[in-house]
């Protein structure tokens, strides 16, 4: 059994117009979601064996806000593929991911992320996966149980969504 965790970056900020996409970094509602996001993950034992991140400067930010809340950093792969990857894309990079991970996290962007999401989960609880396909916001995570031992047999799994929450549910 495997899990992989998908969360998307924080609200970000996009004021200045003389830079990239790429480049946004995290706006104030952002950089407050994550420490939150963070402790939530941490009390909840949702902190994986290693993370796979976009290198988008938003992506990074959120990474490293929300990991300054846990007791440990996993290893992090920084992956300029994840950058407004096809869902394709991001499973093709989950299949290469080590074994001795038992949980994988990914953090990266919309739509690719919530389309993951629509392909992983095709079980678990029904109004939870409806809340996540319709509206994956920005911070929001997931957690996905796939039945598979090797991370390469991640395409096609039928996995259950066991977890969903977002910023404003923290509240």
């Amino acid at each position: 059994m495997k899990t992989l965790y998908l969360l998307r970056h924080a609200k970000s900020d996009w004021s200045d117009d003389g830079l990239s996409d790429h480049d946004r970094p995290l706006a104030a509602r952002g950089e407050k979601a994550c420490p939150a996001m963070g402790r939530y993950l941490a009390d909840h034992g949702f902190v994986p064996d290693r993370i796979l991140c976009s290198t988008a400067r938003r992506a990074r930010d959120t990474l490293a806000r929300m990991a300054s809340q846990w007791d440990r950093t996993p290893p992090i792969d920084y992956e300029e593929a994840l950058y407004l990857a096809s869902p394709g894309r991001a499973l093709r990079r989950v299949a290469a991911a080590p074994d001795e991970a038992a949980s994988l996290m990914v953090v990266g962007h919309n739509p690719g992320l919530n389309q993951v999401l629509e392909r992983l989960a095709v079980h678990g609880d029904d109004e939870a996966r409806r809340n996540a396909a319709e509206k994956f916001p920005t911070c929001a995570f997931a957690a996905i149980e796939l039945p598979i031992d090797r991370w390469s047999e991640v395409e096609g799994a039928e996995g259950t969504l066991i977890h969903f929450t977002t910023p404003r549910t923290l509240r």
